[in-house]
């Protein structure tokens, strides 16, 4: 039977990172796999993790000299490929780890029952109010970067796909950086966020039948440019004071918010 994965690169944190992001995860009741893409020297770190969560397991990723957030799609593919994922995947979410929290079982939002093979989730900003989003895109194609100003940036750190669909957007992603290497525009950090935003919004990822989901859609709430709150039980909420199923970037919190949210966690969150 298919089941749930999380798929999420972390390497050279120390362990309260590792335990918040596998522990927050089970917390909820995910009843799927995840695994940790990490490097040879946190595995004495991470592996301990593996005893308290039986569905938790680590892979190894070689030391190599292309940035860790376009290094992790090709360890990430090459997982899926070889357990067959369109076959026993159900779902997967490809994650960002040490500024992500889950909340509620992310498998269970009813979002996740539409008709898609794709699930992206759109920050409270555009391309073009954000200097970084804009250099990412301008590396691909300053016009096109022009052109797509207007458009919502789409992050790249947390995506959803069914088992056959993220295989196919990884190797989309694969491609744009194979080709922005061999025209000598490897990207600067942050890249990958720049060619999701190049694929998703040019139409290129059209047959995958992608759902754009916002912050009050509440699967994922991206807090960087959007609203933040936090419940009495110290979980973030969007902008209707819904408690949010995953919140990513909750670092960007200020001091009183963050001791809020400390405060109802029993894992440490700085």
């Amino acid at each position: 039977m298919a089941i749930d994965y999380v798929l999420a690169a972390c390497c050279g944190y120390p362990r309260k990172v590792y335990e918040r992001f596998v522990g927050s995860l089970f917390d909820t009741g995910y009843a799927g796999a995840a695994v940790l893409f990490v490097r040879p020297d946190d595995l004495a770190t991470v592996q301990p993790l593996a005893a308290r969560h039986p569905g938790f397991s680590v892979e190894v990723m070689p030391a190599g000299d292309r940035q860790l957030a376009l290094q992790r799609y090709d360890a990430m593919r090459e997982f899926l490929r070889a357990i067959d994922a369109p076959a026993t995947a159900r779902r997967v979410l490809l994650s960002d780890a040490r500024d992500v929290l889950f909340q509620r079982d992310w498998s269970a939002h009813p979002a996740l029952t539409e008709p898609a093979d794709l699930w992206v989730f759109a920050e409270d900003q555009t391309i073009g109010n954000c200097r970084f989003n804009r250099a990412w895109l301008d590396q691909i194609d300053a016009a096109l970067a022009g052109a797509l100003a207007d458009r919502r940036i789409l992050c790249s750190g947390t995506t959803i796909g069914t088992g056959a669909g993220i295989v196919a957007y990884l190797d989309a992603m694969a491609a744009v950086a194979a080709a922005l290497h061999a025209a000598g525009r490897a990207g600067i950090v942050g890249q990958d966020q720049g060619n999701h935003n190049f694929l998703l919004h040019t139409g290129r990822l059209a047959a995958l039948r992608p759902k754009v989901l916002a912050n009050d859609d509440n699967l994922v709430n991206t807090v960087g440019y959007g609203s933040k709150g936090v419940d009495g039980e110290g979980r973030a909420t969007n902008a209707r004071g819904e408690r949010s199923w995953v919140v990513h970037q909750y670092d960007r919190f200020d001091a009183a918010l963050a001791a809020r949210m400390q405060a109802g966690w029993r894992y440490d969150l700085s």
